[in-house]
């Protein structure tokens, strides 16, 4: 099983993979509740429905083709009207958009949007247009689905027809697409309830495609919890409402919250009406907002996990910090699918152990002397890791970053010596662990640098402990980041340890540390050193550092002085025999940590210095068994 997880910084984002073999035994979650629509039946019955390749239970309808139209048809695009007919379902109208590359066809994309599907995928941005030009000039054919009326989920009034039953509109579109127009490659993607009707098609209607990018979403994974108003899950009025039109009215069950209707929606999900999660010839690529809603997050993570327990070969987790929810509106978001769109994942390889911690990110004020900015990261493990370690600084002003590091150079360290150096990530610099050119892995890798002047170096380094130092050319200063990108998390090794040292300032020259939890809850603990550095020679160190943590929506921690906890979000109880016990207690009184189990996702943490002080300070994360 392949298991990819990612997070973006300053723009960018990255995907990692961790592989399981298929049909390895896993234990099913939720091991309570085992009635037919419940999220363990669910799974177990994934097992036994392993061939995406076939059309499951469900029986899909017709598609008919109809006239041409121009009239609201996207630019570039030719427009036909279409209707599709379902069992026990009103026939419902359309329009389909289809654009034709000019160069050799590799492949197809089919895009869906959010809501009731009502209106095209490319309507909500200019940025829409260039990316199409990308896909087109890859060889990609571009499909766009338009439903009419009051789009895909409305039921006839009065009729409890249900998402799953509904789903057979977009699913036999989709098969139409897939069985007259494809050619190579056939890739779909919804955003937000667009990624609901993507994954009903496969989950309930064995749709087989080659690729699959929910983008925020599917938000409809859970719709009980939706319903319900559970925390973090609950649905506004407008989609309550929009949940409703699959029963045959705008204000019934969801929009009451009616306790009643629980088993209903329970067998309505994504997450547990569906025949089958496991799809073997099939990459499901999900990719959340960082600035997205929690509750769209949540109900993608609960799909992502039922994904993970059913053993999904090719499976992909990826958060886009700068993203909010319109994957059309964002740059980031936008490159993301494109990866995730032409990119194929590599067959997948036997079970390693699980990796929990990935990826640091920093960014920083850099400063000369003893105040540059160094990151230290352990190897740990039986095996190799293969890492792309970036310094980045002009790129920053595009985010809007002021007084950027113009100039950033990047050094790599082991225990006892420089085994790597960089300045301009264009020109290898050989010597130590770089021993060829690094340019075209550099770019292939999907993390190169968006600025000549920044630096990068993939390395593939024995388990151990490593530095990785940014400061600025000729003595430059300015803000910059530093970031460690793990480019194999099959290999049996993982990054256990990260941290970052550098000199905190105020305002938007804090210490800010990203770092991603993949593929299970874990247990960490998060510490802000100042005033002991001193003794390790460290100068100016911060004298009192408080400590933030935050998830990719909210704060969720905060920390001043470790020997006095702060109960405030994920910290429910006092810390403080807690952190003793974990043999990582600071040696000041002044400094401050949080133990936390963490979801997998991102996460982001602040150390700043009490009453805007200033000075060196150490961030660190630690993996706690």
């Amino acid at each position: 099983m392949t298991i990819r997880s990612g997070i973006a910084v300053c723009g960018l984002s990255l995907a990692i993979s961790i592989r399981f073999a298929a049909g390895d035994n896993y234990n099913a979650i939720n091991t309570s509740e085992s009635r037919t629509g419940s999220l363990r039946q669910a799974i177990l019955d994934a097992n036994t429905h392993v061939n995406a390749g076939t059309v499951g239970t469900r029986e899909l309808g017709t598609f008919t083709l109809g006239t041409a139209s121009q009239e609201g048809c996207p630019v570039g695009f030719t427009c036909n009207n279409f209707t599709v007919t379902c069992p026990a379902l009103a026939p419902i109208i359309g329009m389909i958009a289809d654009q034709k590359p000019t160069v050799q066809s590799r492949g197809l994309v089919m895009f869906f949007s959010g809501d009731a599907g009502a209106n095209f995928w490319s309507i909500d941005g200019p940025l829409t247009q260039p990316f199409f030009q990308l896909l087109l000039a890859q060889g990609y054919e571009l499909v766009q689905i338009n439903w009419g009326d009051n789009g895909w989920l409305e039921a006839t009034s009065g009729v409890e027809s249900g998402q799953e039953a509904l789903a057979c509109r977009p699913a036999t579109a989709i098969q139409w697409v897939h069985d007259n127009l494809a050619q190579g490659r056939f890739c779909i993607t919804g955003n937000s309830a667009g990624a609901s009707q993507i994954t009903y098609a496969i989950s309930s209607y064995g749709i087989a495609a080659d690729v699959v990018v929910p983008t925020s979403g599917p938000p409809m994974a859970a719709l009980s919890k939706g319903c319900l108003e559970q925390p973090g899950y609950g649905y506004d009025v407008s989609k309550c409402s929009l949940i409703d039109l699959s029963y045959g009215s705008n204000m019934g069950p969801c929009v009451a919250h009616d306790q009643t209707f629980t088993d209903t929606w329970i067998a309505n999900s994504v997450e547990t009406g569906g025949i089958q999660y496991n799809y073997p010839t099939t990459e499901v690529h999900i990719i959340i907002g960082g600035q997205d809603d929690v509750i769209i997050r949540n109900h993608a993570s609960d799909y992502f996990q039922v994904l993970v327990q059913a053993q999904q070969p090719m499976l992909t987790w990826q958060v886009v910090p700068l993203m909010a929810h319109e994957i059309t509106q964002s740059v980031d978001g936008l490159a993301a699918l494109f990866t995730a769109l032409t990119e194929s994942i590599p067959t997948p390889t036997p079970t390693p152990r699980p990796a929990t911690l990935g990826n640091i990110s920093t960014r920083l004020q850099v400063a000369t002397g003893g105040s540059v900015m160094i990151a230290g990261f352990i190897v740990q493990g039986s095996a190799p890791k293969r890492v792309l370690i970036r310094a980045a600084g002009p790129s920053l002003a595009n985010f809007g970053v002021p007084n950027v590091l113009a100039n950033p150079r990047l050094e790599l360290h082991d225990t006892t010596t420089t085994i790597g150096m960089n300045d301009d990530w264009q020109t290898t610099q050989m010597g130590g662990v770089i021993t060829s050119n690094q340019v075209a892995a550099i770019q292939s890798s999907g993390l190169a640098p968006s600025d000549p002047l920044e630096s990068a170096i993939i390395a593939t380094l024995a388990p151990g402990g490593y530095t990785a130092i940014v400061e600025g050319v000729n003595g430059g200063t300015g803000v910059g980041t530093v970031e460690v990108y793990d480019l194999d998390a099959t290999s049996g090794s993982l990054l256990a340890n990260i941290s970052t040292r550098g000199f905190v300032q105020t305002g938007d020259n804090v210490m800010i540390g990203g770092f991603i939890v993949v593929t299970q809850p874990t247990r960490v603990i998060i510490r802000a050193i100042g005033p002991s550095l001193t003794q390790f020679g460290v100068p100016d160190a911060l004298a009192n550092p408080q400590l933030e943590l935050h998830d990719a929506t909210s704060l969720i921690g905060r920390n001043d002085d470790w020997q006095t906890t702060q109960i405030f979000g994920i910290i429910a109880s006092d810390q403080v025999a807690e952190i003793q016990n974990s043999q990582l207690a600071p040696t000041n009184a002044g400094e401050s940590a949080i133990i936390a189990t963490l979801q997998p996702g991102s996460y982001t943490a602040i150390v700043r210095g009490v009453n805007n002080t200033t000075g060196n300070a150490l961030v660190e994360v630690y993996d706690l068994p």
